[in-house]
């Protein structure tokens, strides 16, 4: 069995997996340690990855990248809308509030919301993962932003969940746990976790 951890970023994502010699840093199918966190729609298939950036100059609307400052969040929300400004691609309101993504795909005008967009990252992670390890990977580690609100953090788990990653252990929760396990607590204890 082994354990992956996932470091996602806006940009990009790096892959960890504990192995007997300790913690590796993946290689992606471009032999870097970053993969950049990027789905671009082409006329008939999805690019992802590094391949999604090299297609991103025939396309620029069908390129989403930068969602993990998208999920969870409300459309009319001012800071969403300066960041909606920056991005390529074409956004509108969710019947619920929430950010819909509109692509041209297969002919035709498709709408997801950026926690479907995580889960397909999300989902060629973990091939990529399975790849390199040569091994199914049932165990994941992440670390969700800890200014995430219950919604956003909610949204990211589902992501995970599209990608048929169920067990889901969260860095500060493991942290907490461990901190959790001593009986007594110093003040100190709690600046070095919040720092």
């Amino acid at each position: 069995m082994s354990v992956v951890g996932f470091d996602i970023g806006n940009e990009n994502c790096v892959i960890v997996a504990a192995k007997n010699r300790g913690i590796d840093v993946l290689l992606n199918d471009k032999s870097n340690r970053k993969t950049p966190v990027v789905v671009s729609f082409g006329e008939k298939q999805k690019f992802l990855g590094s391949a999604g950036v090299a297609s991103a100059t025939i396309k620029p609307k069908s390129n989403i990248s930068q969602v993990k400052r998208l999920i969870g969040s409300e459309y009319k929300n001012p800071l969403v809308q300066d960041d909606l400004k920056l991005l390529p691609f074409e956004t509108s309101e969710a019947s619920d509030g929430g950010v819909l993504i509109l692509v041209q795909y297969l002919n035709e005008k498709h709408t997801y919301r950026p926690m479907q967009i995580l889960g397909t990252s999300f989902a060629k992670l973990k091939q990529m993962a399975e790849k390199n390890l040569e091994n199914h990977v049932s165990s994941f580690v992440t670390g969700i932003p800890s200014y995430f609100t219950d919604l956003q953090t909610r949204a990211y788990l589902d992501a995970a969940h599209i990608a048929g990653i169920h067990k889901w252990i969260c860095k500060l929760r493991i942290v907490l746990t461990k901190l959790g396990r001593r009986k007594k607590f110093k003040c100190s204890d709690f600046a070095q976790i919040f720092l």
